[in-house]
């Protein structure tokens, strides 16, 4: 108790708070999917997970094997919206599965998976693979509006009645 006590003297005075809603910084283990797609957590994100179908926010910046830039929406200043599964490049929609919002991963896609064989003239060459670092602002879950199987759009359920509290209830006598 006596150390406890200094502890909190000094969180106090130095006006320490404890932030549970921040991302937080991970080891960085690199996993390669099935598909060719590496990744590496820099910011594991503390809000919902990635899956498909799911409308995502984010700001990249995409650069070739050899550190060029190709591009950056952190330049422009202005992120990008998609629907997970129909990505701008075939490699995000594995690469950002699971991925939590406010996290920050850094990607490398196969070229297959990114340009192709065509390229981008003057920007990307044929069959380069890209890097990219995203960062996933937000993520707008596809369950947001519930469906019947008809497609007609489902009303929200009123709340139920508040119930009166028990009545007092007397204790059996004591035979």
């Amino acid at each position: 108790m006596r150390t406890l006590i200094p502890a909190l003297a000094c969180l106090a005075l130095t006006g320490c708070s404890l932030n549970f809603t921040r991302p937080i910084p991970v080891e960085h283990a690199v996993v390669e999917l099935e598909s060719g797609v590496v990744y590496e957590d820099e910011l594991s994100g503390v809000g919902d997970a990635a899956d498909a179908g799911d409308e995502l926010t984010v700001h990249y910046e995409a650069w070739l094997e050899d550190g060029q830039p190709v591009d950056s929406s952190v330049e422009r200043g202005i992120p990008i919206t998609f629907v997970l599964g129909e990505a701008p490049i075939a490699g995000w929609n594995d690469g950002l599965s699971g991925m939590r919002e406010g996290g920050t991963r850094h990607l490398t896609v196969p070229a297959p998976l990114a340009y192709g064989a065509e390229g981008v003239p003057g920007l990307v060459p044929p069959d380069a693979p890209l890097s990219f670092r995203i960062q996933l602002i937000e993520v707008a879950g596809d369950d947001d509006e519930l469906e019947t199987p008809a497609g007609a759009p489902v009303e929200a359920a009123e709340a139920p009645p508040e119930l009166d509290p028990p009545a007092e209830v007397e204790p059996p006598a004591a035979e």
